[in-house]
């Protein structure tokens, strides 16, 4: 019976993590999606986009021109505010944004 109980157990907890990881995984292949269309609409630019995700981390690289980087100087801001508000999964993790410039 305790025997049981232990497989039971861990069973659960495995369950719970394999259904927290696709929660996560789902959110980020959402935001790899959604945040360039975000950031098009913001700045009528479709940025150069590439992002990591790995175990505690949320890397995000987005290329702009020069012209539209000028006009907008707290991207960085906006960013990490979009994944707080609508990726509360992804907004505990350290998030790493990175804006460069890129020739048009």
């Amino acid at each position: 019976m305790i025997k049981k109980l232990i497989w039971f157990g861990a069973l659960t907890s495995l369950g719970f993590s394999l259904l927290n990881l696709f929660r996560q995984m789902s959110q980020y292949s959402s935001l790899a999606r959604s945040l360039p269309e975000y950031l098009k609409d913001i700045t009528g630019f479709r940025p150069k986009f590439d992002s990591q995700f790995r175990a505690n981390h949320l890397k995000i690289e987005i290329g702009y021109p020069e012209s539209v980087m000028s006009q907008e100087e707290n991207l960085e801001q906006v960013i990490k505010n979009y994944i707080s508000d609508y990726y509360n999964l992804l907004a505990k993790y350290r998030v790493n944004v990175k804006i460069y410039p890129i020739d048009y």
